[in-house]
């Protein structure tokens, strides 16, 4: 570390420090220049040894001032360096905070949601049970057949949608299972239509089919909310869709 380190005014204070210790220098040799004059020592050698003796503490207390100032340095280096760190730890917290409360609030908007796309569910799984059934009964009564179209349910889910660029700040387990029961919203299927009247036995399929499958996303939507309530609530994670899927299909001994 070089003088020219320090800031300006610890290189003044420092300039000041020197001079008043030249004078103190000058001092003591005018005091031992008497001393020697006293002992009748030849001037000539009373002078150099005069300034032997003054360069030597001027010297001496140039040096202890410099110790001091590169210790004072030193010192502010490191409070300086303990703040930055401090900071650095706090701005850490505070982004992680920011990061818990967003997560906490989407967790909260998407469970929200999931509750209503739910009972969407339920009603298309209701409704498509009675026009199962209706047409079993056209069926059974040799009824001509006139629809040539099938048209699936369309879901709106506004929250997912907005926090697509979100889903990760819940992981990658619970993310990927959200991903999954919301993959069906959003989207516009192509109605399926046929040139000649379809056969009520093959509506009721259709119809059979749809209603089976709202059932099943009902669970798969109730299973993720139920994962968002254990986060929570601090209670146990009831496992990935995948694992409770391979639990429903693997025989229990």
């Amino acid at each position: 570390m070089q003088l020219a380190d320090f800031p300006r005014w610890l290189r003044g204070m420092f300039a000041i420090f020197l001079i008043l210790f030249f004078f103190n220098a000058i001092y003591a040799l005018a005091f031992l220049t008497a001393i020697l004059t006293t002992w009748r020592i030849d001037p000539g050698v009373a002078t150099l040894l005069g300034s032997i003796v003054g360069l030597v503490i001027v010297a001496w207390q140039a040096r202890l001032g410099f110790a001091n100032l590169i210790r004072s340095q030193e010192h502010r280096a490191e409070i300086e360096t303990n703040a930055r760190q401090h900071q650095y730890q706090l701005d850490l917290a505070a982004e992680q905070r920011r990061t818990d409360e967003e997560k906490h609030i989407l967790m909260s908007a998407l469970r929200a949601e999931m509750v209503g796309l739910m009972q969407r569910a339920q009603q298309i799984e209701q409704t498509s049970r009675i026009t199962q059934r209706l047409y079993e009964e056209l069926t059974k009564a040799k009824a001509k057949s006139t629809v040539k179209s099938f048209i699936l349910p369309t879901f709106e889910a506004p929250v997912y949608q907005a926090n697509i660029s979100k889903i990760g700040l819940l992981g990658v387990s619970l993310g990927a299972d959200v991903v999954k029961v919301m993959s069906v919203t959003g989207v516009s299927p192509t109605p399926m239509t046929f040139e000649m009247p379809m056969d009520h036995d093959l509506m009721g399929t259709l119809y059979e089919g749809l209603a089976d499958r709202m059932k099943k996303w009902q669970q798969e939507l109730y299973h993720v909310a139920m994962r968002f309530r254990a986060i929570e609530e601090g209670t146990a994670d009831p496992g990935t869709l995948t694992e409770r899927s391979l639990a429903a299909t693997t025989p229990s001994s």
